[in-house]
């Protein structure tokens, strides 16, 4: 009786057990994606603006291990999360990108992240985040016969808009994969050796961002040892001039952006060096641009796409700013082969015919809103490139306008396109021959007018102001003394 009694209550007991972990289970399932939106079928999981001040413990991760979800990103953005004081555990299913930006994160934790073995993007851009505070253990990984403690899948590294000064010497010796780095918007005004030590344990690096960062200059060796850099994004600084013996390194540069920087006129001095694979340039919102002299653009053999737009200063380019000697024979010259053309938005009047060889096989031209000059020197762009601007940014070709000269200002450059129309060349003197008729006309109508008015002011003078004369005086007008001989004979 009593076995019996003991086996009933090992029975209850037992079932007992199992509900209570079963129920804890269910709650701990439920403690990440009750906080976050969870959803399984686009492989996210969305704590983004949920109010966090702290990270998810390994209960809660270890809970969501259980399932049979696979996440594959992690939002945690704007958020009020002050630091990273807890490791992610080993995730079943395959976390590659985490999103932690717009928060308050001062500090993290040792390996924070070397547990995700699927780490693709992690993303520390808008925090509070120092030199002082961003050390090389945070990216500890797993043990490696052949690296240090790496996060071999680590790809893509934002830590733009923290407080960054510098970067230490160390900082990527555990991830030494990384392609794509960004340190926009940090107070790094010099480049410092150590951030260039911190570069040479990134040899993959293919995108380096370092706008706006009040930089006036770079270390000529800067990127040496980056020889795997494409894109390099140098917008919104303080450089007055190219560096030009810098970006003598980034030979494999494929895409430049100079946006946005008080860059002084480009000449034979102040021009950038020889960039074999250079296929896109950034030049805009330059308020100092105003001209462009003679090979600015010379070193770029492969150039496809050019942004010099919104320069209102600039209003000069050389015919010969994109031309360069061919390599095999420097007595032949070669264009830039240009295929998408912006130049919108400046200060420029007229545009050479011969800047470009390759009008006919761009995709792209876009030449609106410039106070162009519509004399014969504007005939090549009227007669040939209006066709094409008209079959390939149609909506764009109403802003193409004339602002000189004064006859035809304000006039749309579609408005003239009659076959047989062309524009007048200016005058030697800068004289308007368009207003010769007017002129003219204007004189011979003075000179009808003026004569029979000039007659009528002096026939007035005469009857009224001319002083009237005696009968005497009006007689010895008439009168003739005689001559006088010596022998007094008349």
């Amino acid at each position: 009786m009593k076995s019996e009694a003991f086996l009933v209550f090992v029975f209850f007991f037992s079932v007992g057990l199992i509900y209570g972990e079963a129920a804890e289970t269910k709650e701990l399932e439920n403690v990440i994606c009750k906080k976050c939106n969870c959803n399984a079928d686009k492989n996210i999981i969305d704590c983004s603006k949920k109010g966090l001040k702290k990270m998810f413990s390994y209960d809660d991760w270890a809970a969501l291990n259980e399932t049979n979800d696979s996440y594959e990103e992690l939002l945690m953005d704007h958020n009020n999360l002050e630091s990273i004081d807890v490791q992610f555990p080993p995730l079943k299913f395959p976390l590659k990108r985490i999103i932690l930006s717009h928060n308050k994160i001062n500090k993290i934790a040792k390996s924070a992240f070397g547990n995700l073995t699927y780490l693709e993007e992690l993303d520390l851009s808008y925090n509070e985040m120092t030199a002082q505070t961003l050390k090389p253990d945070i990216f500890k990984g797993k043990y490696s016969a052949d690296e240090y403690e790496p996060i071999v899948t680590l790809k893509i590294l934002r830590l733009g808009n923290n407080l960054l000064h510098y970067l230490d010497d160390d900082l990527f010796e555990h991830t030494q994969h990384i392609q794509e780095l960004y340190l926009d918007n940090n107070p790094i005004q010099v480049i410092h050796p150590n951030i260039m030590s911190a570069f040479s344990d990134i040899p993959q690096l293919q995108v380096l961002d370092l706008s706006r960062n009040e930089l006036t200059d770079l270390p000529s060796a800067v990127f040496q040892p980056v020889k795997a850099l494409r894109v390099l994004n140098l917008e919104g600084n303080l450089f007055h001039k190219i560096p030009r013996t810098a970006l003598k390194y980034a030979q494999n540069l494929r895409e430049l952006s100079f946006d946005d920087n008080p860059i002084d006129d480009l000449n034979d001095v102040n021009a950038f060096p020889s960039l074999a694979k250079l296929e896109k340039l950034n030049l805009t919102h330059i308020g100092s641009l105003r001209s462009i002299g003679e090979g600015a653009f010379g070193g770029f053999p492969k150039l496809t796409e050019l942004h010099l737009s919104n320069n209102h200063h600039l209003s000069f380019i050389h015919p010969d700013a994109f031309q360069f000697p061919e390599q095999d024979d420097d007595n032949r010259t070669q264009w830039a082969p240009v295929k998408k053309l912006f130049l919108n938005n400046n200060n420029l009047t007229t545009l050479e015919s011969n800047s470009f060889i390759t009008w006919d096989d761009m995709n792209e031209i876009h030449i609106h809103d410039n106070p162009w000059l519509c004399d014969c020197n504007l005939n090549y762009v009227l007669k040939h490139l209006m066709p094409i601007i008209n079959k390939t940014t149609p909506h764009l070709i109403e802003h193409i306008q004339c602002a000189e000269p004064s006859v035809y200002a304000g006039h749309k450059l579609m408005d003239f396109k009659a076959s047989d129309f062309e524009f007048r060349c200016m005058d030697k003197y800068n004289a308007h021959p368009e207003r010769d008729s007017a002129l003219l006309v204007a004189l011979f109508l003075g000179i009808i007018l003026g004569m029979p008015l000039t007659c009528a002011c002096i026939l007035i003078y005469q009857r009224l102001f001319r002083p009237k004369q005696g009968a005497a005086k009006y007689s010895r007008a008439f009168y003739k003394r005689a001559d006088m001989q010596d022998d007094m004979h008349i």
